[in-house]
């Protein structure tokens, strides 16, 4: 493993940029104080650094970011077209248009949502640029196309099977009020992109809680709604912790709830939706494998395994992290996903050439290193890693184990870290079966 000192290069947003477009809560299309006044802290991973005091909400911020959504949703003028109307009755194509513009907006500003990311995240600064970013204007795009083709928002008209033939029978998709999207830390632009497009699209309005773990980059994307015109409360933001989360799924104007996190908090969360029969939709955790077969390239198939475990410091849900190798071939994919865990370049996120920031904070970081000194502790063998890098920064080394059994902690549950378990196989069918063996 290579180590890369930590840069304050052009790439870092400034700390007066932060302060103004991502510390406050954003309703009708303006940022303020939570009603509270109270804060919480942004904290740099690479740094340890205070990047910002963001706006802690509550339950009372809920309800004022609810009641703006619902506003948006039924409050109509005299000009149905217009963007001043309320949303849903505002036709496709004027839908498609401003989600459209907000993509432009959000190419413009590229460089700085990235920055932000990065500075919150941990990620390298040129994977959020390249992926993060690109992806979230891909998904803006895609769905101002569904708003100007229809494509999955209309309805269909249906056969009778009656004998008469007389009559009519079709269906009819209509906007179903306001969206309550909980987004994860790992990444937090694209999740918001990819509960707002759809939500808005489909002519609802919506109310986002971003992780207090990474706030930032949603906010500034709200700064840009503002700016594309979007008319006001259409899109909302309540910054905090589980409170403004807990008050936004269980609110009784929330008609459908997006969650994407961990299992144990969908969990919750469907409970609170059922019980009111709001819609639920859930984007939880797991606990990937991949399966090495036998004959294969096994220089590829370590440069993926290694790609797949350790992106984004393996805090990613669909990463790889089990891998089933044959038995025969167990001893020379080691040797490799050794060396590839060892050469991956660890360092600050603005930092040139750095593949691998930090875990997003301290938390996490020992939450990481909690499984892997139980990992150890119930058989499996470190091959390299395992270890914290320093004494600053939530940085945490690509770690590989080896002889992992099926029932070690470690297999068995999300560690959502640098943390690649490898597993010996006798036949594909045994491997299909136990990577098809977990509570995911």
């Amino acid at each position: 493993m290579e180590q890369s000192n930590v840069s304050y290069d052009k790439n870092r947003p400034s700390l007066e940029l932060i302060e103004s477009y991502c510390s406050g809560i954003f309703i009708n299309n303006s940022f303020r104080p939570s009603l509270s006044k109270k804060v919480f802290a942004a904290i740099d991973p690479s740094t340890e650094q205070l990047l910002c005091n963001v706006a802690y909400g509550d339950s009372d911020d809920v309800d004022e970011a609810v009641d703006a959504a619902v506003k948006a949703f039924e409050e109509k003028d005299h000009e149905p077209s217009s963007s001043s109307s309320c949303w849903r009755c505002l036709d496709g194509p004027g839908r498609g248009k401003l989600l459209n513009r907000l993509a432009d907006l959000l190419e413009r500003d590229a460089d700085i949502v990235a920055s932000i990311e990065a500075a919150d995240v941990g990620k390298p600064f040129a994977i959020c640029r390249a992926a993060d970013v690109d992806s979230a204007i891909a998904v803006l795009r895609a769905y101002a196309g569904f708003c100007f083709s229809g494509h999955g928002l209309g309805g269909s008209e249906l056969p009778l099977s009656n004998h008469t033939g007389i009559g009519l029978c079709y269906s009819r998709r209509e906007p179903i009020g306001v969206v309550a999207g909980i987004l994860p830390f790992n990444f937090p632009l694209c999740g918001a992109v990819a509960k707002i497009a759809p939500a808005l699209a489909a002519g609802c309005t919506i109310v986002i809680k971003p992780s207090e773990k990474c706030t930032l980059s949603p906010m500034y994307f709200c700064s840009l709604v503002a700016e594309a015109g979007f008319p006001p409360g259409v899109v909302n933001a309540v910054t905090g912790d589980r409170v403004a989360g807990q008050a936004l799924v269980s609110h009784p104007k929330v008609a459908k709830v997006s969650f994407t996190g961990s299992n144990a908090a969908g969990k919750k969360i469907v409970k609170v939706g059922s019980d009111r029969l709001a819609r639920t939709t859930l984007e939880l955790g797991g606990k990937n494998a991949c399966i090495i077969c036998p004959g294969s390239d096994l220089r590829e198939a370590a440069r993926i395994a290694c790609g797949g475990n350790f992106f984004n410091s393996g805090q990613i849900c669909v990463g790889i992290s089990r891998v089933f190798i044959p038995e025969d071939e167990y001893d020379e994919f080691l040797d490799l996903v050794k060396l590839g865990a060892e050469s991956r370049v660890v360092g600050g996120q603005f930092t040139n050439g750095v593949e691998m920031g930090p875990l997003v904070d301290r938390v996490q970081m020992e939450r990481v290193l909690t499984y892997i000194e139980k990992g150890i502790s119930e058989g499996a063998k470190l091959v390299c890693g395992g270890q914290r890098i320093g004494t600053i920064g939530y940085f945490v080394q690509p770690t590989v184990l080896s002889d992992v059994t099926d029932d070690n902690i470690v297999s068995k549950e999300e560690i959502f870290g640098p943390v690649m378990c490898c597993h010996r196989y006798s036949n594909v069918s045994e491997a299909i079966r136990r990577a098809n063996s977990t509570a995911f």
